[in-house]
């Protein structure tokens, strides 16, 4: 019996015995080799540029699958994503077009959708004849309008939301988690990766006989970190995250194995143009590895947007070419439309270039791109053009030399000023031609509609109780302490601190438990003391001390809500990304540019001056520019010429202000933490704060020069001395100048906040809303001769606290009863009807928030570190009692006597058996707090 060889087949044959007589690896022009090719687009999410083997990877990377790709064809070292995040990246890369022109800057634009004015290679593509499908993570839209089947795919199995999906739970949910076959969503097993690739070999199979674009954008390597235990089982690098990173990229090069030998065995490999690569830079979150790049995903460093990018053609491209053209993700869309032979519509503007042309044997003008941009409307902008690279961080200008230093270790700014000033004309040109960023449109209701919607309410409000949980408004303040009128402290201006005091209450018995950033924040966030999370320094991640611990926003997530952080949440570098937020801004200030190229200057000469041994030389610096402007003020603290929206705390929260008003949540309550950054140093705000505090009018309260007797030398920190005093010694112009400063922050601080209440009311979600209002931790300013944070005084320890919850707390109320901030997070979970995890150590002040009379706790517990030496502390209504090391040195104080705490009376033999007490107290503290 003689077998049929489909058409496809001959064809491909005759290709490749025609291709066999040709000598040069480049590009066949020829009429024979004309035949329209299929097309696959593989694009990984989150991957690092050197977890490929065919990179320089470390030896754990083994991704023989994707290599067979490069080995067919080029592998490029300078390939880009055209965004840092997943969403945008996605939309240029359909469309051909910097997404920038449509509006699409970051990934919450996919909740708005790819606007339905662009074409997508979809659409172009099925006009062609070829079939289309889609098998994987949309992110660009969840309405039928922004559907895959909506934008040119025959086929789609998958998901749409956003960012992350479970690789195991793959059920029919919601918009966002569903799993859907075209548009009906569906319940299915298996791990996700596999699936996909099954879908697409079963797609090329069943369309082997007409030209097929497949594309197949997978989930891997995107967090949560989930992988069969026998991948896992495979990797042993002593890093347990990366090893269940690396056995998910295991699966998704398995994956892309079968899609290739799929291929092959249709007998269209020869005639299958093949592309390859990741949607931005490796992320840090499932400990990616970007080689030498610098940063990672979400930064407009090489890490974040440099891509593993291959592409691969027999016959039309060469075989095992590397080629260090910087191309970017837009390039895809002409040259697929090249390689086709369709031309683009008339009018539409295509950023990308045709890659084929790089190898055809006339060969293309260098380079392929004059400039590429980047700009996610985040203040994070980006030009290359050539070896040049301009960085503008939120105003900061940073050159690179890429050739010369991949890794953009030397910001050479300041050596080639015309360099920057050519590159910053060009993005300036080129933003020009950008549209702003999309807005969901709001149709508007005719009368007899909006006459339906309030009798419809009403008649809701009169029948229905509203059980939807509240919105929450989480509101932390750095450095903070109770020098806020609602603490009693009547030498200061807060009005919007007196405002949510009125309509809801002010604890004035509030305690952090660790007066440092970083350990306070991970306790409070966690429900965990300091020495249960393992966090007792401001370097450490609790997610590295305690895996698998559930933060305050990522449990909101997990419970259904939106959430959105800005600013300082987590400290520092130690923020949890995609697992915590649906979305995350973080701002600098604006930069001064007179103080900004005197920087540039300074660092062109002596390095970074983040180094030790130039801050001092900078400080200096800095004073000199002070002075030449005519001000006198020392390095740290001032006024500043900028107005409150260029400072980063009045852009945090008008970001609030922006989602709010835009109803960026949609349909699901949300969780929004703002970080505000003052009143941390240095102290600087806006002039007219300033102006609020007449130097000579300070309330200034003196300490005995004899104050440190009787205290512990443990007790102290010598912070005192970086801003210029001595121990035991007034110098009362010095702390003038400190004290007005810091005042000046914080009513800074308290007009920004009054927006986000203002906004709560202007949207109607006031009474909706739950707002906690508070600090880190507090802050001396002069007391026991001390300034800054880290003792276990009242000034450090005891912070400001008010609370208003809709429906339970009573307007104005005043609540005496000890509380601590490890205590926030059951009580919000309480509030929003969220079930805790399990070993949360925090206790619900729910009770308090009904009763301002009750109490939950007898005593709060506060620690902080000295080298290898802690220093414990505990509180009751009238005592305080600390241990320092083991050395038998403590602490005792009245505190309804001497609230100052000026008299240590640990030693009073008339006291001797309440500091036994106390002491019997505290062991029991500690070890509730270690359990």
């Amino acid at each position: 019996m003689v077998s049929r060889m489909p058409p496809t087949r001959i064809a491909s044959c005759l290709l490749l015995l025609f291709l066999a007589s040709s000598a040069a690896f480049c590009v066949d022009e020829s009429p024979a080799a004309r035949i329209r090719p299929n097309i696959v687009l593989i694009l990984s999410d989150d991957q690092g540029y050197a977890d490929v083997s065919c990179y320089d990877h470390p030896d754990e990377v083994s991704t023989p699958g994707i290599d067979r790709i490069a080995q067919a064809g080029v592998r490029f070292t300078n390939g880009y994503a055209s965004a840092y995040v997943c969403a945008p990246t996605r939309a240029g890369l359909l469309t051909g077009r910097y997404q920038q022109r449509f509006g699409f800057y970051t990934a919450s634009d996919s909740r708005v959708g790819l606007p339905r004015t662009e074409t997508t290679i979809a659409d172009v593509l099925r006009k062609e004849g070829y079939a289309t499908g889609v098998f994987g993570k949309w992110h660009l839209g969840l309405t039928r309008e922004f559907h895959p089947l909506s934008r040119g795919f025959d086929e789609f199995y998958g998901f749409l939301g956003h960012g992350a999906h479970d690789y195991f739970e793959l059920r029919k949910t919601d918009d966002h988690q569903s799993m859907y076959r075209g548009r009906e969503r569906i319940d299915d097993e298996g791990y996700l990766t596999d699936n996909l690739a099954r879908e697409s070999v079963s797609f090329i199979r069943r369309h082997r006989e007409r030209p097929f674009f497949l594309y197949l954008p997978f989930n891997a390597v995107h967090w949560p970190l989930q992988a069969p235990k026998e991948d896992i089982s495979r990797f042993g690098t002593g890093n347990k995250n990366r090893d269940v990173y690396l056995a998910m990229l295991h699966r998704m090069d398995r994956a892309v194995g079968n899609v290739l030998d799929a291929l092959e065995e249709s007998g269209v490999a020869q005639n299958t143009m093949v592309f390859f690569l990741s949607d931005n830079g490796g992320s840090k979150k499932v400990h990616a590895n970007n080689g030498a790049l610098r940063d990672f995903k979400q930064s407009v460093h090489e890490g974040g947007i440099r891509v593993p990018f291959l592409a691969s053609w027999p016959g039309r491209l060469p075989a095992g070419k590397v080629c260090d053209e910087p191309v970017i993700s837009l390039d895809l869309f002409p040259t697929i439309c090249s390689a086709v032979g369709i031309e683009p519509a008339a009018g539409r503007v295509l950023d990308g270039r045709d890659l084929l042309g790089l190898f055809s044997k006339s060969g293309a003008p260098a380079p392929l791109h004059e400039r590429l941009f980047w700009d996610g409307d985040a203040g994070k902008r980006v030009v290359r053009a050539g070896k040049w690279k301009l960085v503008d961080h939120q105003g900061r200008v940073q050159l690179y030399d890429l050739r010369r230093d991949i890794g953009e270790k030397s910001d050479v700014a300041a050596k080639h000023p015309d360099v920057v000033r050519r590159l910053r004309s060009d993005f300036d040109r080129w933003r020009k031609d950008m549209a702003p960023r999309i807005q969901k449109p709001k149709r508007r209701r005719t009368r007899e509609e909006r006459r339906a919607r309030r009798q419809r309410k009403t008649e809701e409000t009169l029948q229905t109780p509203d059980t939807r949980p509240l919105n929450v408004l989480f509101i932390v303040c750095d450095d903070l302490n109770t020098r806020v009128s609602t603490s009693g402290y009547p030498h200061i201006r807060t009005p919007s601190f007196d405002r949510l005091a009125a309509e809801g209450m002010r604890f004035t018995r509030a305690y952090c438990q660790y007066p440092v950033c970083g350990p306070s924040r991970a306790s409070f966030l966690s429900g965990l003391y300091p020495e249960s999370s393992g966090v007792l320094d401001n370097k450490t991640d609790i997610r590295d001390r305690s895996p698998g611990r559930v933060s305050l926003p990522q449990l909101f997530k997990q419970g259904g809500f939106w959430t959105g952080g800005v600013g300082k949440v987590f400290h520092g570098r130690l923020d949890h990304g995609d697992l915590a937020w649906d979305e995350y801004h973080k701002f600098d200030n604006d930069w001064n540019p007179v103080v900004e190229r005197a920087r540039r200057e300074f660092e062109a000469e002596n390095g970074s001056i983040e180094e030790r041994s130039n801050r001092k030389a900078w400080r200096a610096k800095l004073r000199s520019i002070r002075k030449a402007a005519g001000g006198q003020t020392p390095p740290g603290f001032g006024p500043t010429d900028m107005t409150d929206g260029q400072h980063r705390d009045g852009k945090n929260v008008r970001q609030i202000v922006d989602w709010l008003d835009k109803g960026a949540s949609g349909d699901k309550p949300f969780f929004v933490a703002c970080g505000i950054h003052k009143p941390h140093v240095p102290f600087l705000a806006p002039k007219k704060y300033f102006e609020m505090y007449p130097r000579d009018e300070l309330h200034l309260p003196a300490y005995p020069s004899d104050d440190w007797d009787d205290i512990p030398a443990l007790a102290m920190v010598k912070r005192y001395r970086a801003f210029g005093f001595e121990l035991g010694k007034e110098n009362p112009e010095l702390r003038r100048d400190y004290t007005q400063a810091y005042h000046a922050c914080i009513s800074f601080v308290d007009a920004q906040i009054g927006m986000l209440f203002d906004s709560l009311k202007r949207n109607g979600l006031w009474d909706r809303t739950i707002v906690v209002l508070t600090s880190d931790h507090g802050y001396h300013l002069g007391e026991h001769f001390l300034w800054g944070k880290v003792t276990l005084f009242e000034e450090c320890a005891r912070v400001p606290l008010v609370v208003r919850v809709p429906g339970k707390t009573r307007a104005g109320t005043t609540a005496p009863g000890l509380v601590e901030l490890v205590d926030l997070y059951p009580t919000l979970a309480e509030l929003c009807g969220i079930e805790l995890p399990e070993a949360i150590q925090g206790r619900s002040f729910v009770p308090i928030l009904e009763d301002p009379t009750r109490t939950t706790r007898d005593d709060v517990y506060t620690v902080v570190t000295r080298g290898q030496k802690i220093g414990r502390s505990i509180r009751t209504k009238r005592w305080r009692y600390a241990e320092w090391g083991s050395g038998g040195e403590t602490e005792l104080y009245d505190l309804d006597a001497d609230r100052r705490e000026l008299t240590n009376l640990a030693t009073r033999p008339e006291l001797r058996e309440r500091v036994a007490q106390m002491a019997r107290r505290l062991g029991e503290a500690r070890r509730r707090a270690t359990r």
